[in-house]
């Protein structure tokens, strides 16, 4: 069988990077400021203008600012603008984003066996399979503090152990699956220079529906969507970071050909 997958990455991504949760979700009525939470203003003295929830000076625009970029009276400089923060290597001013959930997607292609039992047009039953994956997604992260980089995951095996049940007419079969999914992943983390990588084998759950129909006394064709959740795995990225949760979701279409003995 072979088949599409697409799906989301999930992990606690504020232990990506020492210091990442730090400032990097302010509290309500505060604004991020150069990698720092401060207060969030509703006014401004004469000579100072509204801007994103802080007030800075209104110079005309005289300071000539970097874009993204304002300037602080207080230290007379310029710093970057609330929900922005500095890239260590550009120094460019950059918006704050976490890699905490994104997209996956891919191809993949297996084997599957299994048996079925029929009593009138009820047929019930059990069946494994194992895909050869290429299931991947990454995504950059800027953090306060200055911390930026990349975070990618890769899945490049699966399988299940499952029950099927259905109902039987004529050539065809249409019937429900659910059971136990694994799946190998690596989670690598990229900042600084750095490439971190750490691999787990994960383990959750499967749910779906299918079509088969019969070719000749022997050939099966099929049509199957499944939704499937890998549970979470805690992945240890070394000096990038503490161990990071992930796991992810991912729903397939697959077409499959199976020869019945």
């Amino acid at each position: 069988h072979v088949g599409y997958a697409r799906g989301k990455q999930r992990d606690n991504q504020s232990e990506v990077i020492p210091g990442g949760g730090t400032g990097s979700e302010c509290q309500e009525g505060e604004v991020l400021v150069d990698g720092v939470c401060q207060p969030e203003v509703s006014g401004c003295e004469p000579g100072y203008i509204l801007m994103d929830g802080i007030c800075v000076i209104d110079d005309g625009g005289a300071q000539n600012c970097p874009v993204n970029e304002v300037f602080d009276a207080g230290s007379g400089e310029c710093i970057c603008r609330p929900g922005y923060v500095r890239n260590p290597v550009t120094f460019m001013c950059v918006p704050f984003s976490q890699a905490d959930n994104f997209d996956v997607k891919g191809l993949q292609a297996g084997v599957h066996v299994g048996r079925n039992w029929q009593r009138g047009s009820f047929v019930y039953g059990v069946e494994a399979d194992l895909d050869i994956a290429d299931i991947d997604g990454a995504s950059e992260f800027a953090y306060a503090g200055g911390a930026t980089g990349r975070l990618a995951f890769k899945s490049d095996l699966q399988g299940s152990l499952r029950l099927r049940a259905g109902y039987a007419r004529d050539m065809w079969l249409f019937y429900g699956t659910g059971g136990i999914a694994f799946a190998r992943a690596e989670l690598t983390a990229s900042s600084s220079g750095l490439n971190i990588s750490d691999s787990n084998t994960h383990v959750g759950w499967t749910l779906g529906v299918g079509v088969e129909r019969a070719f000749g006394p022997n050939w099966i064709g099929r049509i199957e969507a499944r939704y499937t959740d890998f549970g979470d795995k805690d992945y240890d990225l070394g000096p990038l970071g503490q161990p990071v949760s992930s796991g992810w979701t991912q729903t397939s279409f697959t077409l499959g050909l199976s020869y019945k003995f």
